[in-house]
C-alpha cells in the first residue's frame, strides 16, 4: 500500500513537470494569451504580414488579429530572428459607427464600456493617432475603455474610419484594440 502511494506520487509530479506552456492565440478580441508564440502563431494558421517589424496575423470575417514581434539582429552578419511578442492588435470593421451597433458587438464578446465615449471629427495630426490609424490621416475617431465580465481585465479602445486594412474596406468604420504584452525576466534585466 505504501508503495502504491509512493508510486502514485511520483506519477503526480513527473505529469505536473511534463506539462506545457500554452502558445496558442486566441481568436477573440478581448481574450488574450500572454504566452503566445512565434510557434503557436504559426500553427494556428497565423501567416507573416509583410512590414519593416515581423508581424503575424490572422483574419476571420471582418475581424484582424495580428502580433508583432520584438526581434534581435547581429549587425555584422546582418541576420535577425525573432523573440518575444510584444504588442498584439485587433481591427474589426464596422458598417456604422452606431452605438447600439458597438454595444451589441461588445455583449456578443462580454464586455461593457466603463468609460465616457470621447470623440472628435478632426485631422489627426500628431504621430499617437496615425500609430493607431495607420492609413488614415483624417475623419471621425473616438476613444473609450471597456472592461471583459469575467476576466476583469480592462482594454483601451478605439473607432474610427475604416483604413482598408480589412479587405481594402475604406467605407466604414473599425474598432480597434491595442495590446502591449508584459515585459519578460529577460527584458526587464535589459531596460534597467
Amino acid at each position: 500500500m505504501k508503495l502504491l502511494c509512493i508510486i502514485s506520487l511520483l506519477i503526480a509530479s513527473l505529469s505536473s513537470c511534463t506539462s506545457q506552456i500554452d502558445e496558442n492565440p486566441i481568436f477573440d478580441p478581448f481574450e488574450i494569451n500572454y504566452n503566445v508564440s512565434e510557434k503557436g502563431l504559426t500553427n494556428n494558421d497565423y501567416t507573416i504580414i509583410p512590414e519593416d517589424v515581423p508581424l503575424f496575423g490572422k483574419q476571420i470575417k471582418d475581424t484582424l488579429i495580428y502580433y508583432q514581434l520584438d526581434d534581435e539582429c547581429d549587425s555584422l552578419t546582418r541576420e535577425c530572428i525573432n523573440t518575444t511578442v510584444i504588442t498584439r492588435f485587433c481591427y474589426i470593421f464596422m458598417n456604422q459607427a452606431d452605438t447600439v451597433l458597438l454595444k451589441k458587438l461588445l455583449d456578443k464578446y462580454d464586455v461593457d464600456i466603463i468609460s465616457d465615449f470621447s470623440h472628435q471629427n478632426e485631422i489627426y495630426g500628431d504621430s499617437t493617432d496615425l500609430y493607431y490609424y495607420p492609413h488614415s490621416e483624417w475623419g471621425f475617431h473616438g476613444i473609450f475603455f471597456a472592461k471583459h465580465r469575467f476576466t476583469k481585465k480592462i482594454f483601451e479602445c478605439h473607432i474610427g474610419g475604416a483604413s482598408g486594412v480589412i479587405n481594402d474596406k475604406i467605407d466604414g468604420f473599425e474598432l480597434s484594440i491595442r495590446n502591449e504584452f508584459p515585459w519578460t525576466d529577460k527584458e526587464k534585466k535589459v531596460d534597467l
